[in-house]
């Protein structure tokens, strides 16, 4: 009896900069960075633009946000998304270094079995991690100026995201013809970039960095024709394992959803975030087919999941357009 071999990984690492303002159709623009979903549609669009086509491979290949990157001691640090964690008390929304993710996550782990909640409560100038039934507990640096969860010891050089609503464009009513103008929010070019993809074959590493290479001149995000979403590629590397960062166990257990995720049916047993209705707007992977995508619960980035959840890729007929929900889900390394 002849075993199939399990499918190749390989995980494209990549650091980008912003060289002007962009906008996002996500709804993690509020907070300073492109999601998953749009990422993926971006790199799907760019790829369908340089005559590749729309692959199996790439439609289901999982991506994780683009994110901002930190300077700490020893080189680039990559920031999470501010994790969604129940708590008592108003907790400063914020990144999360991936050091303080995986002490949240060593807590969550040791609690979660016996059927306790994680809170984050204030204990001095930082912040603690423990279960609710008082079990372990960890401490937690936060920043004011920077608005970045560490752990204790970890020194970092970042700026925050900045925000504008100056950008002004036009609405063209389809029943009078009258322009209407309305305001754009948008984030100033600040620190460097990151993301992550998974996919299936070595080859598919060297598609989307083609695919990158395009969008250096063509933008990423929103409202590119007004020159929003400039992009010049810093670095990239395509190998068989993640980033040591997000080299955890992949044995099961507790990871953090880097993107927007709708889990499928069955997946996502158990699972500790918030929702996000993602909203219906126009787009297309592919080719230029306009269409109207139903609302969307998905969880949020940042939400902590079971690292077995799947989610959801919506296809359109012979693959006019494909948006994932299925983002990269992974343990973090342990500290």
């Amino acid at each position: 009896m002849s075993t199939s071999s399990p499918p190749t990984r390989r995980y494209l690492y990549v650091v980008v900069e912003f060289r002007s303002q962009f906008s996002s159709y996500s709804p993690s623009l509020a907070e300073g960075y492109i999601g998953s979903t749009s990422l993926h549609a971006a790199v799907m669009a760019a790829v369908a633009m340089l005559g590749h086509g729309i692959s199996d491979g790439l439609a289901e290949a999982r991506f994780s946000s683009l994110l901002p990157v930190a300077r700490g001691s020893s080189g680039y640090v990559a920031l999470f998304p501010p994790l969604r964690l129940p708590s008592y008390g108003k907790v400063p929304r914020g990144f999360w270094t991936p050091r303080a993710v995986s002490l949240v996550l060593s807590v969550l782990s040791s609690c979660s079995g016996r059927g306790a909640d994680i809170v984050l409560e204030r204990g001095g100038d930082n912040y603690v991690v423990r279960c609710m039934d008082g079990g372990e507990s960890r401490e937690l640096v936060y920043s004011r100026e920077t608005g970045v969860f560490a752990a204790p010891g970890e020194q970092l050089d970042f700026r925050p995201p900045g925000f504008r609503s100056d950008r002004h464009r036009l609405v063209i009513s389809r029943v009078t013809y009258s322009a209407t103008p309305f305001m754009i929010p948008v984030v100033e070019p600040r620190s460097p970039y990151w993301f992550v993809a998974e996919l299936r074959s070595e080859q598919l590493c060297g598609t989307v960095v083609e695919a990158l290479r395009l969008a250096e001149h063509l933008g990423m995000g929103a409202h590119r024709s007004i020159g929003l979403g400039r992009i010049r590629i810093i670095s990239y590397e395509c190998t068989e394992s993640p980033p040591s960062f997000l080299a955890g166990s992949r044995g099961g257990g507790i990871g953090v959803s880097l993107g927007l995720l709708y889990p499928e049916q069955g997946s996502c047993s158990v699972y500790y975030g918030e929702t996000a209705l993602f909203g219906a707007y126009r787009g297309y992977g592919g080719v230029v087919i306009s269409f109207r995508r139903p609302l969307v619960r998905a969880l949020a980035p940042g939400s902590i999941v079971g690292t077995d959840c799947r989610g959801r890729v919506i296809r359109g007929n012979g693959y006019p357009y494909v948006y994932s929900f299925n983002p990269i889900v992974y343990p973090v390394a342990p500290v």
